[in-house]
């Protein structure tokens, strides 16, 4: 199977910022939330993940964190106690 992808595809599938300040901003308050490794704010990353995709539907990045929560979650609230500050 053969896939071609024209320039302007290419680009949007493999753009991973964004140039949007609001969706930035609104990742990063997101990322803030992951890394205290706890269940209320992996929850709230994700949401914060998912408002900035809807803020710029092409911030791949995004996209990737706001999965790395689901993935947190079918770890499951233990796999969160192995990093320093986990609860």
């Amino acid at each position: 199977m053969k896939v071609e992808l024209r320039d302007a595809q290419f680009e949007r599938f493999t753009r991973r910022s964004t140039t949007d300040v609001k969706a930035y901003d609104t990742f990063m308050r997101g990322f803030a939330h992951l890394v205290r490794f706890t269940h209320e704010d992996t929850l709230e990353a994700r949401y914060l993940f998912e408002r900035a995709i809807e803020q710029d539907p092409d911030f791949g990045v995004a996209y990737a964190f706001a999965g790395m929560t689901y993935f947190n979650r079918v770890l499951g609230d233990r796999g969160l106690h192995q990093f320093p500050g986990g609860s």
